[in-house]
């Protein structure tokens, strides 16, 4: 199995399987390796339904506007040489921290997004939360159960792993 970035998108090659898209692929892999390690897509049908919902929920609220916010301070920056746009990235900010308030109170409530055993779903949130610290913004800070989340999630063995990116052996 390989892992191609062409671009902005990421292909996975599995023995001539192609698939795109980082969702699909990371849904694809914990499938198919749900007997290695955590599994991390619930078999039980109304586990499943709240993994779902969450994974959802990260698309819908989470993943655009802290990509944007993330895009704007961040890769703009370093990648462009311009300059970020302030007020919309403060747009961005102030959109988030009203979706994180609905995920502290969920939090206050249960160790995960899904319950309280991790999921993908949780997983789906690291790569721009874990960038948002780089921003100025403490929009996961000031919410002390997404902060703890967050924490929580960084602190796994497999983020530690990746978190700095994978390179070559080669």
């Amino acid at each position: 199995m390989t892992l191609t970035h062409w671009g902005r998108i990421f292909e996975q090659d599995d023995d001539g399987f192609i698939l795109y898209e980082s969702r699909a692929i990371s849904r694809y892999i914990a499938e198919k390796y749900a007997t290695q390690g955590t599994t991390l897509i619930p078999r039980d049908a109304k586990a499943k339904a709240l993994f779902e919902q969450a994974a959802s929920v990260e698309t819908a609220n989470f993943d655009g506007f802290a990509g944007k916010a993330v895009m704007e301070k961040v890769f703009k920056p370093a990648f462009a040489g311009t300059k970020p746009d302030e007020a919309f990235f403060e747009t961005q900010i102030t959109e988030l921290g009203k979706k994180l308030d609905v995920y502290d109170k969920i939090l206050s409530k249960q160790k995960y997004l899904a319950g309280n055993e991790v999921t993908l779903a949780d997983l789906f949130h690291l790569p721009y939360a874990a960038l948002l610290p780089q921003t100025g913004s403490k929009v996961i800070e000031e919410r002390p159960n997404v902060a703890r989340w967050i924490d929580d999630l960084k602190a796994r063995a497999s983020w530690q792993t990746v978190k700095e990116g994978i390179t070559s052996t080669a």
